[in-house]
C-alpha cells in the first residue's frame, strides 16, 4: 500500500505556508434566486445573483429549477466573463441540482445569463460555496 498525500498535505508537512482559504478557512454559502413567472426572463437577460468578497475562493455551486428551462440555456459567471463557472446549458430536470465548479479568488458579482430563449415559469435558484479566512 502506498502512502500518498495530497499536494496541500505535502505542503503543510514541509512547513510551507498555504493560503488560509485553502487550509483552515471558513466555508460560506450564497444563494441567489429568481421567480421567472414574476420576472419573465428574456434571452440575453443578465441576473445579478450575489457578490462575494475580494479574495474569496469560489469552490463550487449548483443550480436548480422548479420548472424545466426547456430550450433556454443558462450560464453562470462574472460580469466580465459570463460563463466562467458554467457554460450555456439547459436545465431540464426539475428539483435536481446541476453542479458547477470554480477555482477563482477574485471575488465580485456573480451573474446568471439567459440564452437562446426566455424563461417564463418556475424559480431558478443558484447556491455557491466559497472559502475565506
Amino acid at each position: 500500500m502506498n502512502d500518498v498525500k495530497s499536494i496541500e498535505q505535502a505542503l503543510i508537512e514541509s512547513g510551507k505556508m498555504l493560503d488560509g482559504a485553502l487550509a483552515g478557512g471558513r466555508v460560506r454559502a450564497y444563494k441567489g434566486s429568481v421567480d421567472a413567472s414574476e420576472t419573465n426572463l428574456a434571452a440575453d437577460d443578465v441576473v445579478a445573483l450575489f457578490e462575494t468578497p475580494n479574495g474569496a475562493k469560489l469552490i463550487c455551486g449548483f443550480i436548480s429549477v422548479t420548472a424545466s428551462t426547456g430550450t433556454a440555456t443558462l450560464k453562470i459567471g462574472k460580469v466580465d466573463d459570463d460563463d466562467a463557472y458554467m457554460t450555456a446549458a439547459a436545465v431540464t430536470s426539475v428539483n435536481t441540482p446541476v453542479f458547477f465548479t470554480a477555482n477563482d479568488d477574485t471575488g465580485g458579482k456573480i451573474v446568471m445569463t439567459v440564452g437562446t430563449a426566455g424563461i417564463t415559469a418556475g424559480v431558478v435558484t443558484i447556491w455557491a460555496l466559497y472559502a475565506g479566512v
